[in-house]
């Protein structure tokens, strides 16, 4: 593969990038086969194929359904999703994840935490904007009387 004139270096790893580049990833194959007027299925499309799976592997997401707060490193789930809620769909969507980081001095699962996320859907795929975390349960139970508090007041 290293001595074909047509084989162009590809490799993304996870993390990098923004949105714009799975849509030209996605628009790569066929680009680089006309380009060196290779069908798909040669060495330059699997190539393109592989770069395509590393960024499925990253999380892409078309759905609502398919958005997770779950992140793997060097084959370590980092973070751990538990629960989900969709509090929002459509071009922006709001989730809010329940949650546990990796410690690696305990080898374990820390506490539980919330995440709340806001993506955007560009050219079919949501991409991550924003986040808010609640990062203990004293702070949720904050959140929450907070919130109760609003809500007795607006409903009188």
């Amino acid at each position: 593969m290293k001595d074909s004139p047509n084989v162009l270096p590809l490799s993304c790893e996870a993390g990098e990038g923004f949105w714009w580049t799975r849509r030209f990833a996605r628009q790569m194959g066929e680009v680089l086969a006309s380009l060196a007027g290779e069908p798909q299925g040669s060495e330059v499309t699997d190539q393109v194929q592989v770069l395509n799976e590393k960024l499925k592997e990253e999380g892409v997401a078309e759905t609502v359904e398919e958005l997770t707060a779950n992140y793997e490193e060097d084959g370590v789930l980092k973070v751990k999703e538990l629960d989900k809620y969709v509090l929002t769909k459509g071009a922006w969507a709001t989730v809010m994840f329940l949650y546990q980081d990796f410690d690696r001095v305990k080898d374990d699962y820390g506490p539980k935490k919330v995440t709340i996320r806001r993506f955007q859907k560009r050219d079919g795929e949501y991409a991550y904007r924003s986040k808010f975390n609640i990062s203990s349960i004293g702070q949720a139970k904050m959140v929450v009387d907070a919130l109760e508090k609003w809500i007795a007041e607006e409903e009188g």
